[in-house]
């Protein structure tokens, strides 16, 4: 099977020079081309990354960074599938091995390996794994291995920030201390992915009152919030998770509800959590 050489194409600047406006524009640099052209997979894999995830885009510069990073372990991975596919033509022929397919290969390893990425960054597949590391724990339980340090890898996730863990890890129902003393009780069917900007969507919502009733929209399919209203977010416990009597529950709301009051007396806000 005929081996071609491993480059991408070059790129060929144009002779002239373009004209915009009736003002000539100086051709761009071939090595600036070039550049971006042998750092296309990387773009395209950083791209896939954070367009399926929460994370903040980065700057110009740390874009480029990523970019160069995704290309050397797109290009890694590239030239295995090529000395694989240079094994399975020395027992049948599947064609010659060009720029183009380097080309092509390098893209399609680009978008698996982007979307691979963002599926762990979602997940927080690579931290969780370092954190819990219980294969390694295994190791040190044997004998001829007893020496190895416990070590901690990190105490960090893969989320863009706590505020998001907290939500993509509490699937619960919340309430919502909005600013001007309100309450929203209801499920959080979308919120946004940082605490400064973005709304949620709250499904079934219901107000709550100061005596800690709970007033149903019955007319209201979703209700829309912007995230700078909200002052603080509780997370519920489900029924079978609550171990405290009914009559315990209902002597601590009734704490709170009267060091609320005393509060507004006072001129200032008392405990506004739930019992």
């Amino acid at each position: 099977m005929p081996l071609a050489r491993y480059y991408y194409p070059k790129y060929v600047a144009p002779r002239n020079s373009q004209v915009h406006g009736g003002h000539a524009m100086a051709d761009i640099p071939k090595d600036v081309v070039t550049l971006i052209y042998h750092l296309l997979p990387g773009f395209l894999a950083a791209w896939i990354f954070y367009g399926l995830t929460a994370h903040p885009k980065a700057t110009p510069f740390e874009r480029v960074v990523e970019a160069l990073i995704f290309t050397v372990i797109v290009q890694a991975i590239t030239i295995g599938v090529r000395e694989l596919l240079f094994v399975i033509g020395s027992l049948f022929s599947v064609g010659a091995w060009t720029s183009e397919s380097t080309l092509v290969c390098s893209l399609a390893v680009a978008g698996v390996v982007g979307l691979l990425s963002a599926r762990m960054a979602n997940n927080n597949t690579i931290h969780e794994w370092l954190r819990e590391w219980k294969w390694f724990e295994r190791l040190r339980t044997r004998k001829v291995l007893s020496w190895l340090p416990q070590w901690e890898w990190t105490c960090r996730t893969s989320y863009p920030s706590e505020w998001y863990s907290a939500f993509r890890r509490e699937k619960r129902w919340v309430i919502l201390h909005l600013a001007g003393d309100r309450r929203l009780y209801g499920w959080p069917q979308e919120w946004p992915d940082q605490p400064d900007r973005g709304h949620f969507i709250i499904d079934q919502p219901e107000w709550i009152l100061d005596d800690g009733k709970r007033a149903p929209l019955h007319q209201v399919e979703d209700l829309l919030v912007r995230v700078n209203q909200v002052e603080m977010v509780e997370f519920l416990k489900y029924n079978d998770e609550v171990e405290a009597e009914d009559s315990e529950i209902a002597s601590t709301r009734k704490l709170l509800i009267g060091i609320r009051r005393q509060g507004e007396q006072n001129g200032s806000k008392g405990p506004t959590t739930s019992a």
